[in-house]
């Protein structure tokens, strides 16, 4: 369960969506913009080859407009589980653990990020770090992150840390 002040809040609002009359488009819409900014929302759990690489090139420094997040499950896929699934609001407990699940992000090349598109195999990220924390457009990438990324490259160079094949399966309540 979601441990924040703005929990109850957003699973309220998370009901008033469900039961409001909009398509899944314009309810995925508002329903991104309620998460977006929250520390925990969006999660980063991995980045892919390619991206670590790159980011290896420039000593891990973060250059706008060449990497992104990639989400695991398409967000209108979140959407379609969290709005039209069932026929009545998820439970709250219910409500974030799906969130969770289907709302996973891994940092990829922009290039790699497409629609439609099975996201690449990625390297785990340490969930205990607090690393890349969701902001409203990007997420947290400061020193904390660099250096984290400078160890998991070096970690990855030797063998120590392997590739992970992301869900294949369809997101289900």
């Amino acid at each position: 369960m979601i441990q924040t002040p703005n929990a109850k809040a957003i699973y309220d609002i998370y009901v008033c969506i469900f039961n409001s009359p909009f398509s899944l488009q314009k309810k995925n819409v508002v329903f991104s913009g309620l998460m977006a900014g929250e520390p925990w929302s969006w999660p980063v759990i991995g980045i892919s080859r390619a991206a670590l690489e790159a980011l290896a090139a420039v000593d891990f420094r973060y250059k706008k407009g060449t990497i992104c997040r990639a989400h695991l499950v398409d967000r209108i896929e979140t959407a379609r589980a969290l709005f039209e699934n069932s026929t009545s609001p998820l439970s709250r407990d219910h409500f974030f653990q799906q969130y969770l699940k289907t709302g996973s992000t891994i940092i990829t090349l922009k290039s790699e990020n497409r629609r439609g598109v099975r996201a690449p195999d990625y390297i785990p990220i340490d969930r205990n770090g607090d690393f890349f924390q969701n902001r409203l457009i990007f997420c947290a990438y400061g020193r904390k992150e660099r250096d984290y990324l400078r160890e998991l490259h070096s970690r990855f160079s030797k063998g120590l840390v392997i590739l992970v094949a992301p869900p294949t399966a369809e997101p289900a309540v």
